[in-house]
Parts: C-alpha cells; sequence; structure tokens
C-alpha cells in the first residue's frame, strides 16, 4: 500500500496524472483574500489572520476507502485543534492540528492520506497539519468566489532527500458550496463536512511500485524484429491495460530486445509500457523511444526495452493508451521479442480495467 500512498500523495501536490477536480490544492502567496468578515461589504482583507476568537477544536473524521468495491479502509480519526499562528489567507478560523488514529478496522492493505485524514508522518514530505475556513474564499486570486470553505493546510518537508522546508501553508480544499466531493456546514461552532475523491490507477495487481530508487526511462532508442510476436488491440476509450510475460532463462547466450509497435495506420495511438522485473517491481516506463512503423496522429513514437543475459527470469510488459493521440477508438498493436531463445510469449491479463479507488472522509468539530 505504500506505493499506493505515495502515489496520491504526488499527484495531490501536482494534480498531475490524475484530475484533481474532486480538491484541490493552493498555496499561501496570495495577496488579495475576500473578506470573511460576517457583514456585508465587499471590502478585501488586509490582514490574513484568522477573523473569528475559537480558542480549541474538537472532532473526528470517519476514514473509508475501497478499491474496485472491496473496503481497503475504515478508520476513525481523532483530531484535536490549537489556534493556527501562521498566515492563514484571511480566513475566517484556523487551527494547527494533532490527529491520531483512535479505530482501525481496514486491511493491511490500508493506508492515509494526510490531506483527508491531518495525519502527520503517513508520507515523508507532508508536515504541519491545520484545519482552515473560510466563509468565503478567491480561489488562487481568479476573482470567483467559493463559499464555506474548508481546507487542509500543510506544510512541504523535503529534507528527506537533501531538499529544503516551505512552511507554506498550501492547502488542498475539501469542502466548499457546490462541490460535489465534499461540502462544510458552521452553525453555532458546530462544523460538519464531507470529502472524498474517486481516481483510477494502474491495476496493482501488475503494477508495483518499489520506490523511485528502481525506477527510471527506458533508455533505448530503437525498434527490433524478433521472432516471438503477440498482436493486440486496446479500447482508447476506457482505462484499461494489456499485460505480457517473457522469460530470459539461466544462463542466456543473449538478452531480449522488446519491442511495441503500431500495426495500421488507420489506428495508430501514442503507446506507453511499463516493465516489471522477476521480483514484481516495475523498473522501467518506455514511451517514444523509437519512431512507430504507424505513428500517432499528434506526437510521439513507440516504447521498446532492452534486457540483459544476465537478466534471468519472467518479465512482464505492461502496454496502455496514453490519452494523447489516436486515430481509433481501438488501436491495433505488437509486442516482439527479438532473442537467440524461445521468450515463451504470453499475453497475461487481456483489456484489465483500472483499479478504481474510491475514498471518503467525513468528519465534525466542536469549536469552543
Amino acid at each position: 500500500m505504500r506505493q499506493t500512498i505515495a502515489i496520491v500523495t504526488f499527484v495531490l501536490l501536482s494534480c498531475g496524472v490524475i484530475a484533481c477536480d474532486d480538491g484541490e490544492d493552493d498555496t499561501g502567496d496570495s495577496e488579495a483574500d475576500a473578506d470573511t468578515d460576517v457583514d456585508t461589504d465587499t471590502d478585501v482583507d488586509t490582514d490574513t489572520d484568522a477573523d473569528t476568537d475559537y480558542t480549541s477544536l474538537a472532532g473526528s473524521v470517519d476514514y473509508y476507502w475501497d478499491v474496485n468495491g472491496s473496503m481497503r479502509c475504515d478508520a476513525v480519526i481523532d483530531l484535536v485543534g490549537t489556534p493556527f499562528a501562521g498566515d492563514c489567507m484571511g480566513c475566517t478560523f484556523g487551527f494547527s492540528i494533532d490527529a491520531t488514529i483512535m479505530e482501525d478496522n481496514g486491511t493491511d492493505e490500508c493506508g492515509y492520506v494526510a490531506q483527508y485524514t491531518f495525519l502527520e508522518g503517513v508520507d515523508p514530505f507532508t508536515v504541519n497539519p491545520s484545519l482552515l475556513y473560510w466563509e468565503s474564499y478567491d480561489y488562487r486570486s481568479y476573482g470567483t468566489l467559493y463559499y464555506n470553505v474548508l481546507g487542509m493546510g500543510y506544510a512541504m518537508d523535503f529534507s528527506y532527500w537533501g531538499g529544503g522546508y516551505y512552511p507554506g501553508p498550501y492547502i488542498h480544499l475539501l469542502a466548499f458550496d457546490g462541490n460535489p466531493s465534499g461540502t462544510a456546514t458552521l452553525a453555532e461552532g458546530a462544523l460538519e463536512w464531507t470529502s472524498g475523491w474517486t481516481f483510477s490507477l494502474l491495476p496493482a495487481d501488475y503494477y508495483s511500485y518499489c520506490g523511485m530508487g528502481t525506477l527510471h526511462p527506458s533508455y533505448t532508442e530503437e525498434g527490433w524484429g524478433g521472432d516471438a510476436v503477440g498482436n493486440e488491440d486496446l479500447d482508447t476509450t476506457i482505462d484499461i491495460v494489456d499485460v505480457w510475460s517473457l522469460t530470459v532463462p539461466a544462463e542466456a547466450a543473449s538478452g531480449a530486445n522488446i519491442t511495441i509497435d503500431t500495426t495500421s495506420e488507420a489506428t495508430a495511438a501514442l503507446l506507453g509500457s511499463y516493465l516489471s522485473d522477476p521480483s514484481g517491481c516495475v523498473v522501467e516506463i518506455g514511451a517514444s523511444n523509437w519512431d512507430c512503423t504507424y505513428p500517432a496522429p499528434k506526437w510521439g513514437g513507440c516504447p521498446s526495452f532492452a534486457l540483459e543475459p544476465t537478466d534471468e527470469g519472467t518479465w512482464q510488459v505492461m502496454v496502455v493508451y496514453m490519452d494523447w493521440g489516436t486515430n481509433a477508438k481501438v488501436t491495433e498493436y505488437q509486442v516482439r521479442v527479438e532473442s537467440t531463445f524461445d521468450p515463451a510469449l504470453t499475453l497475461l491479463a487481456d483489456d484489465r480495467p483500472f483499479d478504481v479507488h474510491a475514498l471518503t472522509a467525513n468528519g465534525t468539530a466542536v469549536l469552543e
């Protein structure tokens, strides 16, 4: 589960591979924040600290996560808050949060995402969690006001990798009026909110991320022929993958050159590939390593990989459509293996769907 948390946290910080419309992140650099005083004027606050006199917070979060409908996490997290002392971008109130897991009824595969649980230490770089609330908030100073906004604030500490500390606060928006993924209400010191995120990831039974130290791009710059050939297709309108296996025998006289290629101009598409070693770890990412026989309509080539004679064991090659250009709803492709031995090229999984993750984190708190 650690690799899943690493991927999910990276996405939350970068809003890159997976759509971030179920919760967005902002930084504490905004200069123009909407007035959050309870009045009817339209002035902009010039102060950046909290606007109310609440001095304590006590609450909890019900945290649930399932994958393909199967429960992975089912937990209750206790929240204790003290007044936030930093720049909260004109928030109505803010609290630094000390979060503790009080009940854990999930599986061994459960992992906690800091941006939804306020937990510190669940990843190496999200620190100093805070709960921040705005009656109205100009997100990224775009001039559009959001109302009843609840955010999780945090600092980023990259000292684990020899980097710096960035106090922020960086803000992940959990809830606001009209947000289908989460809303918040505040009445007489009682705060309630719903929040959640549904997203898809490559299937975990064929994709195991074992750390950045083991993963790198494929450095090959050519495609090859080969006597071992497999032909397949992928539907480009849905999130699916094909997975192939091949075996390098012990004391092989040569390595194996692996090529993914398009087979039809009419169906050409931009394909990517992930190579997993015999231990099951994804070790290489292939994309645009060489010019396909039939190029994709926009840009990019096809993946390829090169295995050494010492790379004995059974390897897996995942093929996926990269979303950035196709000539047809179904793309046809070929996997070729060039070697001096029979690699026993086999289709392990045909049209395997992505894993669908559904996370909810609903909370209540009493403010005094």
